[in-house]
């Protein structure tokens, strides 16, 4: 399957970041990194609508994006 942005997945593959591989299979958050289980609770970042990514493809929610600048975490 190819997707506009180039990149290409096998069938076979697993799911993307972000997406349940199968109900007890544990997640992370892209943000944070707490591992969560579907249906379970989650962080506080699920919860926040505003999302960023960086150029080179770090993630980061509202809440956190000041707090990762500053630790050179996230590169505007």
């Amino acid at each position: 399957m190819r997707f506009e942005t180039g990149i290409h997945f096998e069938e076979d593959e697993p799911s993307m970041p972000g997406h349940h591989v199968d109900p007890a299979t544990p997640n992370r958050c892209l943000c944070c990194r707490k591992e969560y289980y579907y249906l379970g609770p989650t962080c506080m970042c699920r919860h926040v609508p505003r999302w960023f990514q960086s150029e080179s493809r770090e993630i980061a929610c509202e809440l956190h994006l000041r707090e990762k600048i500053d630790q050179g975490l996230f590169r505007t």
